[in-house]
């Protein structure tokens, strides 16, 4: 789907491209994210995971790589709506600087 090289991107479709993968982190921090919690619940509540042992090991080994996969997760989010502002602050001064080339021309066109 994106077999485009990110200097040939256009800056609405660079945009929407990090638009998509702030959305899909976003999903993926809540998946891992109620998964730790979940985990951990089941950690304090459930009588064959509250002695130690193997099982136990074995349920925070997972509540630990859940949260680390949030954790990444949150890390991919920032990084792509930071991508997502600055694009959005491109566009911005790309039109801002045509309008003031319009603007320059009408000038110089009232004084011909």
């Amino acid at each position: 789907m994106f077999n485009n090289a990110e200097q040939e991107l256009s800056l609405p479709d660079r945009q929407v491209r990090y638009s998509l993968a702030v959305r899909i982190a976003m999903v993926l921090l809540a998946f891992f994210s109620a998964a730790w919690c979940l985990l951990q619940w089941t950690l304090t509540t459930e009588p064959r995971f509250m002695m130690e042992g193997i099982s136990r090991q074995f349920v925070t080994l997972e509540a630990s790589a859940c949260a680390g996969l949030a954790a990444v997760a949150f890390v991919f989010m920032i990084a792509n709506g930071l991508g997502w502002l600055a694009t959005v602050i491109r566009i911005r001064r790309a039109q801002s600087g045509k309008l003031a080339v319009k603007q320059s021309a009408r000038r110089i066109g009232a004084y011909v």
